[in-house]
């Protein structure tokens, strides 16, 4: 389990996906060559399943949220593949999502006792996106764009409860959400709140440009 473990972080930064949400998330698009379209429906991309949607209830972004690969690189999206390759290679071989899933956080929090033994914080799956969050904050975007990446029903979430714009580090090889999640984003956030942000100057979102 600690080479999953491993990986599994390791995508964590690179897509901000929940860990839980990889169950239901699919690769979509041509991986042989990682075929790039201005096709959305063609476009190499991730489609995830929002764990926090609740039909009748905004606590998500809607149903689904698409992540976009093309501003990617190579060896991102490799990582990507092999990730999911592998743990679909798991759940076929050693038991369901579920029992993958807690096997893999065992393994780090064993690890976690080995290595930390005397800090009050570990290291878990969920850290990879934080890390993400403080990645997108560094290279000081929208809020709106990372809250769509992030499936989130507003942009409050992240910019009050995620990691800080100092320990992040700007990524070239970054994904990409789709323009209607931005457009929903922005139409759910309270007045009071966009506001607030409009006194900051963040990069223009992907629908301002």
């Amino acid at each position: 389990m600690s080479r999953l473990a491993q990986k599994w972080i390791e995508v964590g930064i690179i897509t901000g996906i929940r860990p839980n949400e990889w169950k239901n998330t699919k690769i979509r698009g041509n991986v042989s060559d990682f075929y790039y379209s201005e096709n959305h429906d063609q476009v190499l991309r991730m489609v995830v399943q929002n764990a926090k949607y609740s039909k009748g209830k905004n606590r998500s972004n809607g149903k689904h949220r698409t992540l976009i690969m093309t501003s990617l690189s190579e060896q991102d999206i490799i990582k990507i593949l092999d990730f999911n390759s592998l743990l679909q290679k798991h759940i076929k071989t050693k038991g369901g999502f579920e029992e993958i899933y807690y096997s893999v956080r065992k393994c780090l929090y064993y690890a976690n006792q080995k290595t930390l033994p005397k800090s009050s914080k570990y290291i878990t799956l969920y850290s990879a996106r934080h890390q993400f969050v403080s990645d997108r904050k560094s290279m000081n975007e929208h809020p709106a764009y990372t809250a769509a990446l992030l499936g989130h029903a507003s942009i409050k979430t992240a910019q009050s409860t995620y990691g800080r714009k100092t320990s992040g580090k700007s990524r070239f090889s970054k994904v990409i959400p789709l323009d209607t999640d931005v457009k929903n984003i922005l139409k759910n956030t309270p007045k009071s709140i966009m506001n607030e942000i409009n006194r900051f100057s963040f990069k223009p979102t992907p629908i301002e440009q």
